[in-house]
């Protein structure tokens, strides 16, 4: 256990400030530590640190007790800065080399490059937002076993709120974990694995993901259920008219397909556009959730969450990464990235087994349940595609999907008598695409036989 936490208190002037705490976090996850300003989160944080005496219970770092020894591993970002404003960038980048062991100053230096901020300029010249960055990549740059960030986002503005959180993604270690303090809940949660409540010295939940909400008054009014579309490319919006007649893998096999060349081609601008007014058109038929299958990696997600930000629809996004692809993947690769895409994905949808090995579906589908994230895949959508899987593999592209562990298969158009008889025994969802099928003319998925053996509406 990386940290564990016994039934600590914390009083100031006999006034408690933390009540019987008791928290566990293991390696390798992001914890949000969340509550209102006053609550006692910096206490804690501070007490880890060993920065506070407790009154009474233990903390302990990789199984030691707080002191000289775990300050050695933990990188500890305060919610006020301690840099000395009259020195240099650079000065603070080898004062922090001289001091701590773990320090990586040319990935330092990198990061602060890579934010064209000059490291020969004074603190005291850098606007409150650039601060902020600097002191953040120098303490992301430690090779620590624990980060803990107090309020890394508070004062500063939402540009820079969305490099902080990429910069935590992606530049902390996978055998380390972060804690980040926050009454931000909104701007973070997408970035967590789990949540930590504190309300008036007390954890009052730890959970996995967040619950927010507010109550309406319905009185005189009419409550129905909306639709959820399974199954949506909305990045396709800027080609809808495009593809009459050219076949399946013309249109839409990656990474050459018609489709892919044109968000290739397109601006951002232009596919947030497109993508909007789709949702609104969704949204205006009674639709309010969606399931998108979201091709350009992070920056594709990312797209996404930024075109539906404004509008009152919610999308569930699964990505892709290009290092999924091939016959012979470097499967490390791909391990990585699709961690890195699963701190801003819901999930992960993938065009089809002609583009990727049986090794990178089950390493996907198993990392996803692990993270209770979405795993969903496009199976026989054509009768080729049917026939080279089985040429290939000795399975169907059903049975595949089935046995790699896949929550949700997709189309299932030409899928045989068997691969529906092996979907009954399985809790693994179809959605079914008739219009789609009938456009790309691959045939009609047999929604009749689906139906009565699953039990439910496709």
């Amino acid at each position: 256990m990386l940290l564990e936490i016994k039934n600590l208190y914390k009083s100031y002037d006999n006034k408690v400030v933390l009540n019987d705490i008791n928290l566990k976090i293991k390696k390798g996850k992001i914890v949000g530590l969340l509550g209102q300003n006053g609550t006692g989160k910096t206490t804690l944080i501070k007490l880890i640190n060993d920065l506070l005496v407790k009154d009474s219970g233990t903390i302990l770092v990789n199984g030691c007790e707080v002191g000289v020894e775990t300050k050695k591993v933990i990188s500890y970002l305060p919610e006020r800065t301690y840099l000395n404003k009259g020195m240099k960038v650079i000065e603070v980048i080898n004062y922090f080399s001289d001091f701590y062991s773990d320090f990586d100053k040319e990935k330092a230096i990198k990061l602060l490059n890579d934010l064209s901020l000059d490291i020969n300029q004074k603190l005291s010249k850098m606007s409150k937002g650039m601060q902020e960055k600097v002191q953040l990549v120098l303490v992301m740059s430690r090779n620590a076993d624990l980060y803990i960030l107090d309020e890394p986002l508070g004062g500063v503005d939402p540009a820079t709120r969305d490099y902080i959180l990429d910069t935590i993604l992606t530049n902390f270690n996978e055998n380390a974990s972060v804690i980040i303090s926050t009454h931000l809940i909104s701007d973070i949660e997408r970035i967590l694995d789990e949540v930590v409540i504190i309300d008036n010295g007390k954890i009052i939940d730890i959970a996995p993901n967040i619950m927010e909400g507010k109550i309406i008054d319905c009185t005189n009014c009419i409550v129905s259920p909306s639709f959820l579309n399974a199954h949506v490319h909305i990045g396709d919006s800027i080609i809808k008219d495009e593809g009459d007649g050219l076949s399946l893998d013309e249109m839409v096999k990656p990474p050459n397909g018609i489709k892919h060349k044109a968000l290739e081609n397109a601006s951002d601008e232009e596919i947030i556009y497109s993508m909007k007014k789709s949702m609104w058109d969704m949204l205006h038929s009674g639709t309010s959730h969606f399931i998108d299958y979201r091709e350009g990696g992070i920056e594709g997600v990312k797209l996404l969450r930024k075109a539906s930000s404004d509008i009152p629809i919610n999308p569930i996004i699964l990505g892709r990464d290009n290092s999924f692809y091939g016959d012979d993947p470097d499967l490390n690769m791909v391990r990585r990235n699709l961690r890195k895409l699963l701190k801003f994905a819901d999930g992960v949808g993938l065009s089809g087994f002609g583009e990727i090995s049986t090794e990178v579906a089950e390493l996907i589908t198993k990392e996803c349940k692990k993270l209770g994230k979405i795993s969903s895949i496009h199976t026989a959508e054509s009768y080729d595609c049917q026939v080279n899987s089985i040429n290939k593999t000795g399975f169907t592209e059903v049975k595949r999907g089935i046995n790699a562990g896949f929550d949700q298969l997709v189309h299932c158009t030409n899928a045989t008598e068997e691969d529906i008889s092996e979907l009954n025994k399985t809790n693994t969802n179809v959605g079914l695409c008739p219009r789609a099928n009938a456009t790309l003319n691959v045939g009609i998925p047999p929604i009749d036989k689906i139906y009565l053996l699953k039990g439910s509406a496709p």
